[in-house]
């Protein structure tokens, strides 16, 4: 039986799923959120353009810089479910501009236990919607 971790994921929130085989539905495990990338440039008060990204980079405005702060968090869970061997392969369904910072964050070795990435923002949706769009991937309902 392969145990898959199924990440779903954009700029501002994360959920993480499990799912145990063939017909076993997901069951949600995490949630991550980072609100500070949802605000409006203006409204981001931190010290973002200190930060890698920063004032070397003007073209990156704070809700990027903090929108690219989530994606490596995002990416550190992925890796570390990998190390832990809990989970044998995983698929990331992303928004697609999150999926390409999230490409970018992820080891060799991150990136060969991803068996299957879809480019959209399912984050908000609800558990069934999520398990539809698993079929090109799992065995889900």
């Amino acid at each position: 039986m392969t145990i898959t971790l199924v990440a779903v994921a954009q700029s501002a929130k994360a959920r993480f799923f499990r799912h145990d085989g063939p017909n076993k539905g997901l069951r949600e495990v995490a949630t991550l959120t980072h609100p500070e990338s949802a605000l409006h440039d203006g409204d981001i008060v931190t010290d973002s353009f200190a930060a890698p990204g920063g004032p070397s980079d003007p073209q990156r405005t704070p809700s990027e810089v903090e929108a690219k702060r989530f994606s490596r968090e995002v990416a550190g869970m992925i890796s570390r479910s990998r190390q832990s061997n809990t989970y044998d392969q995983a698929v990331v369904i992303a928004a697609p501009a999150f999926l390409g910072k999230l490409r970018h964050d992820l080891s060799a070795a991150d990136k060969t236990f991803i068996t299957g990435e879809l480019p959209k923002n399912l984050t908000d949706h609800d558990l069934n919607d999520i398990e539809s769009h698993l079929a090109p991937f799992l065995a889900v309902p």
